[in-house]
């Protein structure tokens, strides 16, 4: 017995039909209302496909492993409650206070750059400060660092500048002894080192500059007090700079360099 059915032939061109039938059929399922927003368990999961990249991007790193999926050619992103930061304790600021005692204490130190209107470049480096017992008596005195006025364009109406020592005197003030010690010295310091180099059990110091170093030996002054001597000659740590002997135009003319010693 022969079965007649009124069905399509499966043949070739049938394809197109059956494909046609199918893409039709897929768009209208997946243009069903609500069809874009579905419920899994108690996570929320809102489809991505229409969305911009950069939505992608800003909320795909909240989630946690495995929250993204594939749902045919749909990607969804599970969407959730954001992390919030741990809160952080605030840390109440330390009980300690600074208070300006430069002029109770006794110290009136001023530092010269020498600028005057040329805008050198040693002008804006240096200088340098050191706290040292330089006499021993367990109080830690204070060192100061000067440059100095170029050559030819020093203040004739104020004294030259130069190094400054600050003997403490245990009692929160400080004793100017910069002369009486031998410092009232002049020269365009950069740095300051405080040691012993001697091994006497009396520090010393080498100060670093533009145009040589000093190194200054402590040794016995008068009274039983304290001074230091130069001894940089003696020593050999001068380093190649010198001075210049060229003052006003004719230093400014100087087309070689000014040399920062090591």
């Amino acid at each position: 017995m022969r079965m007649h059915s009124s069905a399509a032939p499966r043949g070739p061109s049938a394809k197109p039909a059956t494909r046609a039938a199918a893409t039709e059929k897929s768009t209208r399922k997946r243009n069903r209302p609500g069809d874009n927003e579905r419920r899994v368990g108690t996570a929320r999961k809102t489809s991505f496909n229409h969305a911009p990249w950069f939505a992608i991007m800003l909320i795909a790193p909240t989630c946690g492993t495995g929250c993204q999926r594939s749902v045919g050619d749909a990607t969804t992103v599970a969407v959730g409650p954001a992390f919030a930061p741990a809160a952080t304790p605030e840390t109440p600021p330390p009980e300690v206070r600074f208070t300006d005692i430069t002029e109770s204490a006794g110290i009136h130190f001023q530092h010269t750059s020498g600028a005057f209107g040329k805008r050198l470049l040693p002008e804006t480096l240096g200088s340098g400060v050191a706290f040292f017992d330089y006499d021993n008596d367990g109080d830690q005195d204070l060192l100061l660092v000067n440059a100095c006025h170029w050559p030819g364009f020093e203040l004739k109406d104020q004294p030259a500048p130069t190094l400054a020592l600050y003997r403490n005197r245990s009692d929160a003030s400080f004793d100017d002894v910069t002369a009486a010690t031998g410092l009232a010295v002049t020269k365009y310091g950069m740095g300051v080192t405080v040691g012993d180099y001697d091994n006497d059990s009396w520090p010393d110091f080498f100060i670093t500059g533009l145009g040589g170093n000093r190194l200054f030996h402590n040794e016995s002054g008068e009274q039983g007090g304290r001074r230091f001597v130069d001894r940089t000659e003696q020593a050999g740590v001068a380093g190649p700079g010198r001075w210049p002997t060229a003052i006003g135009d004719a230093f400014l003319a100087i087309d070689t360099p000014i040399n920062f010693s090591k």
